[in-house]
């Protein structure tokens, strides 16, 4: 399905019924289908969006800057126009950062708020891993370098045939795209955003330290942390029944308040 709002076509899915509707949001380099595996399960007993980025999947790739804040806008459109006044918004990766810039401002849309692994008050040393890809992408052979870090996150466990279908993805994207949200991605200041989520905040990490934990945790003392071991990052991949088992929790608490 499709939806237009200036000009620029946002791709989405939809199914599911229930009072509580479900806005899944996915990484960089990929599209809605990351996501796939938790679209599935959900929608047996919620309403379940899923949209691609502008920039990714199926979504337009206008020559534009791709920043946090403009994914985010991008959301409250889309969830107005489907009339979902309030959502659960889970994001990952870099949709985890766009997830959490919605809940920050527009937290009259949000329900609660679920961010799997994303580079939420990083280290300064995961900054500078930032820039050296972002000169990376910016290069001749940017899909060369972009598939090797992708296959790095994708980790070992994930199905062949899965692995080389999100390489293809990736390999679709636009340069200006994968380089205009890196910049994105590096640009946001998610410590003022997490300080304002006044939302349940539910943090999905693995045994590689993404988000700054104890100051997220500082920062929203409402914050669940959940860990999945022995998993690399693209997670709703590769194991999403463990991944299912901690959002049915995260769920079946929010909703029931």
């Amino acid at each position: 399905m499709m939806i237009e709002r200036d000009g620029v076509r946002l791709a989405y899915d939809e199914a599911g019924t229930g009072e509580t509707a479900l806005l899944l949001v996915h990484g960089w380099g990929t599209d809605r289908s990351s996501l796939r595996p938790q679209f599935e399960a959900l929608r047996a007993k919620y309403r379940v969006v899923a949209v691609d980025l502008r920039g990714f999947g199926e979504s337009s790739s206008p020559a534009q800057a791709y920043s946090i804040e403009g994914y985010a806008d991008d959301l409250a459109f889309l969830t107005e126009r489907l009339g979902c006044p309030k959502v659960v918004v889970i994001g990952h990766s870099m949709g985890g950062l766009v997830a959490l810039d919605f809940a920050a401002r527009y937290p009259e849309r949000v329900t609660a708020t679920a961010v799997l692994e994303a580079f939420i008050a990083p280290s300064e040393r995961a900054l500078d891993g930032l820039r050296a890809i972002i000169a990376g992408l910016r290069g001749d052979n940017y899909r060369d370098f972009a598939a090797r870090v992708l296959a790095h996150l994708l980790g070992p466990r994930i199905d062949p045939e899965e692995r080389a279908r999100m390489l293809a993805i990736l390999a679709a994207c636009p340069q200006h795209v994968l380089v205009g949200a890196f910049e994105g991605m590096l640009a946001y200041e998610s410590r003022a955003a997490a300080a304002r989520i006044q939302s349940p905040f539910l943090y999905v990490g693995t045994d590689v330290p993404y988000a700054n934990e104890e100051e997220l945790q500082r920062m929203c003392p409402q914050l669940v942390i959940e860990r999945l071991s022995n998993c690399g990052h693209y997670f709703p991949l590769e194991v999403p029944d463990a991944l299912g088992a901690v959002l049915a929790r995260f769920l079946a608490a929010e909703t029931s308040r």
